[in-house]
């Protein structure tokens, strides 16, 4: 285990970038050995790297409630009544006016922005409203590509942009997954639904409420789980035929979706971020923060990054768990990150938003 010591334009009118960052110097957790409260149980451990340099901060006009989203060369930042299109180097390309009920979902064809009403389909270039959903089944969730476009409306149905619905059972515990043609939805309920071209392929009770929406890997269908049926909560690894492979028990919490690499990354217990192997659900390693974690872990290259709610922001080896770096950010993190062009760009709930270089 791994202890960590813790410190609006119009549309086509862009605004220029925000000033380089002149706030001090993030602070860094101490290296190994410089203070008998850091621990590590790797035999190896190498010193801390260098930390990454804070590249611009831009203050919003509000606090980011959904996570960020990259669309192209822009990350899509979700505001109450407003979307907005920030270039890796602070440039705002264009604001919506819209009232968001989730992430955006962008495609070859645009960004597909789920609205409390309707649907609408978004030019990323420069926030033009392209085409508009039908309004009879407004989105509850973020959409999916599965071969069409589909979403789940509050009562349970799964919709298809080609025009077929289909019930799942139940209201949807977060975004659908999709692969190819099949699309993956877990209800708040205890099933796990696979659709394909409007017909359910198999449909599988997981005897406690999903607390996510499904992740993905080539073979498997990962679903976070809370108690139930006299058995606590957990991580339920499914086959592409709907088999159970394993089940991980831990105390999760609500909102706790895993992210998928090498290993099955994700919270447990909100102090901790864990590895596990895909294939077994042995866990290959931990990482103990005195902050609970309140993002999602983000998969980039070889790194995995993640918040916890003291305002640390914290990259992690993905393959073994050794702390990249760990950076006080002055705040904590309002939404989950995202990379682009190199820069890792965070929304914080002091309302700030600021981009730090990426690990190389």
């Amino acid at each position: 285990m791994i202890l960590l010591l813790l410190a609006c334009p119009r549309p086509g009118a862009p605004e220029p970038p925000a000033a380089p960052a002149t706030s001090p110097t993030p602070a860094v957790a101490p290296a190994p050995g410089s203070d008998p409260a850091w621990q590590t149980g790797r035999t190896d451990a190498a010193p801390i790297r260098a930390r990454p340099e804070l590249r611009w901060s831009r203050t919003l006009p509000a606090t980011v409630d959904l996570p960020l989203v990259v669309a192209g060369d822009v990350v899509l930042v979700s505001l109450p009544g407003e979307l907005r299109a920030v270039a890796s180097d602070s440039t705002l390309r264009w604001t919506l006016p819209v009232e968001l009920v989730a992430a955006p979902l962008p495609t070859a064809d645009g960004v597909w922005v789920p609205a409390a009403d309707h649907l609408r389909l978004v030019d990323p270039v420069d926030g033009r409203v392209k085409s508009h959903g039908p309004t009879d089944h407004p989105p509850d969730v973020s959409p999916v590509w599965a071969g069409d476009l589909r979403w789940l409306s509050l009562d349970g149905t799964l919709v298809s942009w080609a025009g077929w619905t289909l019930s799942v059972g139940g209201r949807a515990a977060g975004p659908a997954a999709a692969d190819g043609e099949r699309s993956f939805v877990a209800t708040r309920s205890g099933d796990v639904v696979a659709v394909e071209r409007g017909g359910v392929v198999w449909s599988r009770a997981l005897g406690a409420p999903a607390l996510a929406g499904p992740a993905l890997d080539a073979e498997r269908v990962y679903v976070p789980v809370g108690a139930g049926e006299g058995r606590g909560g957990g991580l339920v690894a499914l086959g592409r035929d709907g088999g159970e492979r394993w089940r991980w028990s831990s105390t999760l919490e609500p909102g706790a979706a895993p992210a998928v690499g090498d290993h099955v990354y994700l919270p447990d217990r909100g102090r901790q971020l864990v590895a596990l192997d895909p294939a077994t659900g042995a866990v290959e390693w931990q990482v103990e923060a005195f902050g609970p974690f309140t993002t999602r872990p983000i998969v980039a290259g070889s790194f995995v990054y993640a918040g916890s709610g003291d305002g640390t922001l914290h990259a992690v080896d993905a393959a073994d768990g050794g702390v990249a770096w760990s950076i006080a950010l002055g705040a904590p993190p309002a939404a989950d990150p995202a990379l682009i062009d190199g820069v890792l760009v965070i929304p914080l709930a002091d309302g700030r938003l600021v981009a730090y270089g990426a690990p190389r």
